[in-house]
């Protein structure tokens, strides 16, 4: 695969050269082993703040620590979860590459309600 790097100014004012680079990474898909049981031991909490606008909320564990999560890591598609719901969720690394609360699922009704503190 060939890509082209330009090095130059900016606008279209300046004039900009182009250089080829070899690519020498392969372009087959390579498709993922891992389960989602591998990301890490299921944790339980309460969604201690959430921001319906931006689809961002925080989890609280049960044996401490907090992680953020995004709406998309809710698992029943719901897109939205009320402040004080207890969760089972587990941990891995976001986007940015920070430690983030992922596969967020409400647990039954059977269990105790806890105020967020």
């Amino acid at each position: 695969m060939r890509f082209s790097t330009v090095r130059g100014g900016r606008g279209p004012s300046r004039a900009c050269s182009t250089e080829s680079v070899e690519s020498t990474e392969s372009t087959e898909s390579v498709e993922s082993t891992e389960s989602v049981e591998s990301m890490g031991p299921l944790r339980v909490g309460v969604v201690s703040e959430w921001d319906d606008r931006r689809g961002l909320g925080v989890v609280a564990g049960d044996v401490g620590g907090t992680w953020s999560f995004h709406c998309t890591a809710i698992t029943d598609g719901s897109r939205a979860i009320d402040v004080g719901t207890r969760v089972a969720f587990e941990v891995a690394p976001g986007h940015l590459g920070r430690m983030e609360a992922v596969q967020v699922t409400k647990l039954d009704v059977g269990w105790p309600a806890v105020e967020p503190a």
